[in-house]
């Protein structure tokens, strides 16, 4: 008989800027190698009480351009360096790809379980964010969205600040103020040409910190 497994840890954190980095540290210092090409911890989830491109750390250590061209593969067709695009590739619960079908959805029933898009594979790009739920609770909105794969050292902080611009918009159009992000993600991970780029910031951090 198969042993059953314990519930699945969530790491909780108060901003953006503690996420990215405490989960960096922990690709970088317990990423198992795979295939000779990245350092990876697999099935990892996490809360973010609060998003903002303005935390201390992001503004500090982050590189702003991932962030403006992460914006482009969410929002437009622009050409950006990730080489990829999402707009066409998000279908809601009337495969509307505005979000105006999950506003009004949750206008409708701000209760709803139903309020998600999901992120369609083309013939060119499997998206690495598969599906995003907005579920209001509380009079708060909650923003979770499951990733098939992040890299921690590039993208993980600019794909969070554009799902969290999703969510604002969803918020904006039901008139709630307090929002918050849960991610669950199979493969979080550090690509081995970058590990020793990933080790050498979160040294400049710690010393920051002395």
């Amino acid at each position: 008989m198969r042993e059953q497994r314990n519930e699945m840890s969530v790491f909780n954190y108060n901003t953006l800027g503690d996420g990215w980095i405490d989960l960096l540290g922990r690709v970088a210092s317990n990423g198992k190698l795979i295939n000779d090409e990245l350092y990876e911890l697999r099935h990892i989830n996490f809360f973010i009480e609060k998003i903002s491109e303005n935390d201390e750390i992001i503004q500090k250590y982050a590189n702003f351009d991932n962030i403006v061209e992460m914006k482009k593969v969410f929002f437009s067709h622009e050409n950006n360096k990730f080489g990829h695009s999402y707009v066409d590739l998000i279908s809601g619960p009337k495969l509307m790809k505005d979000l105006s079908d999950v506003t009004e959805l949750l206008k409708s029933d701000i209760f709803s379980k139903k309020g998600a898009v999901v992120f369609v594979s083309s013939e060119a790009h499997v998206p690495c964010i598969q599906s995003i739920q907005f579920l209001v609770r509380d009079n708060k909105l909650e923003t979770s969205y499951f990733a098939r794969a992040q890299d921690a050292y590039i993208k993980l902080y600019a794909d969070i600040i554009a799902i969290s611009h999703l969510g604002q918009c969803i918020a904006d159009c039901l008139d709630i103020t307090e929002s918050s992000l849960y991610a669950s993600i199979v493969s979080l991970h550090i690509r081995k040409k970058d590990m020793q780029y990933a080790k050498d910031l979160l040294k400049t951090i710690n010393r920051s910190k002395l």
